[in-house]
């Protein structure tokens, strides 16, 4: 009788945790296609097939350099498009953002089956990172500085499905180099993936190991400093220095594109911050939408609050301790930059580690999901849901 029970109740689970993830992913096509087929990503693109590393003209958030306008980000996603600029130049951006999104669905199922080993709650667990957390905004709107998001996480999911499954090394650095070319912040998550090595490798061959790692790191490092000398005539400068900046990140600007005095800001929004009441105006009668989004960020605890359970069912072991090491680490760097992450919804830059904090996750829930943990998410999709639309 109890396991008929446990079965019907799995079912249940089951069927409701398919039913919001077609509800998801058809809104998330229908929001995502309308994107402007004029993104920095598509420009840079169409600028690669005329043999240019610099825009036609001046796009936002562009640097402006010896009279020539350039996208700071990675080239990644741009060369990503090339091929697909060359066959048709209606091709957008949305187009790729769709098929990474349905491909980190599949991988954040994939390694939470690996570790928790039930596939029901690994799809509530893939569900939740998708369309429960801060990066719903990422996958629903496919601006370039979202699809370099969305592109990072795949490569990051990937190299921890290699890591955790067949340990090819030179393929996990691979990915991470990859990675690296789309947010070169990113280069900081090799000390995770250094640290798994040392522990899991036997000691004749960590050397070997850590060095077909490091290869196409060293590599893609190499590319991208010569990538930065064609455009601003220096190896280390990305164009950051050269943006062009609406008047308060200007003002930010001034105190250091990182300092430590942008600490609290970054901090109050990460941690803090809330949505904001929207009243009749002169009183403090609430009206509709009663509330809405402050797209300079919005707490995790808000947003992504399914990572909170980290908190109080951590598995003490060396995989998880190593992944909010890198979080951690990541974290800090992104507390000192200016630009917060203005237009986001939730903290925009903590995406670069919800990938390994999706490890530490996975490995809470290995002994069960409870209902209390599937409601959270179905509640933080509606929540996510509404305010998303207001972006």
């Amino acid at each position: 009788m109890k396991l008929l029970q446990k079965k019907y109740k799995q079912n249940i689970s089951l069927i409701l945790i398919l039913l919001l993830v077609i509800f998801g992913f058809f809104h998330l096509i229908v929001s995502v296609l309308p994107i402007d087929p004029s993104s920095q990503f598509i420009l840079l693109a169409q600028s690669f097939l005329h043999k240019r590393l610099y825009f036609s003209g001046n796009v936002y958030d562009s640097a402006l350099y010896n009279g020539h306008y350039y996208y700071p980000l990675g080239p990644l996603p741009a060369l990503i498009l090339t091929p697909f600029m060359y066959i048709s130049a209606r091709f957008t951006q949305g187009y790729l953002s769709i098929l990474l999104s349905i491909t980190n669905f599949y991988l954040l199922f994939l390694i939470a089956k690996v570790i928790i080993k039930n596939y029901v709650n690994s799809l509530w667990l893939a569900f939740a990172y998708i369309f429960a957390s801060a990066n719903i905004f990422i996958s629903f709107t496919a601006w370039s500085c979202s699809l370099s998001q969305v592109l990072a996480t795949t490569l990051l999911l990937l190299a921890l499905y290699e890591l955790i499954t067949k340990k090819r090394y030179v393929l996990v650095g691979i990915y991470i180099a990859f990675a690296i070319s789309t947010r070169i912040n990113l280069i900081l998550s090799s000390l995770f993936f250094i640290l798994v090595i040392i522990k899991s490798s036997p000691t004749k061959k960590k050397i070997n190991a850590i060095a077909m790692f490091l290869l196409p790191i060293c590599i893609m490092t190499i590319i991208l400093m010569l990538y930065n000398y064609l455009r601003f005539n220096s190896f280390f400068e990305t164009g950051y220095h050269y943006q062009q900046l609406s008047y308060e990140l200007a003002e930010n600007f001034k105190f250091g594109m990182w300092n430590i005095i942008h600490f609290p800001a970054n901090i109050y929004y990460f941690i803090f911050k809330g949505p904001e009441a929207v009243f009749v105006p002169g009183t403090k009668v609430l009206t509709y939408p009663y509330l809405k989004l402050d797209t300079w960020g919005m707490s995790i605890v808000y947003t992504s609050p399914i990572f909170l359970y980290i908190l109080f069912k951590r598995k003490a072991i060396d995989i998880v301790n190593y992944a909010l090491l890198i979080s951690s680490i990541l974290l800090f760097f992104c507390l000192g930059y200016y630009g917060i992450g203005v237009r986001q919804f939730g903290y925009r830059y903590a995406l670069d580690f919800y990938p390994f904090l999706y490890i530490a996750l996975a490995y809470s829930f290995q002994n069960g999901m409870s209902n209390s943990a599937k409601i959270l998410i179905v509640f933080s999709f509606i929540f996510n849901y509404y305010l998303v639309q207001m972006v």
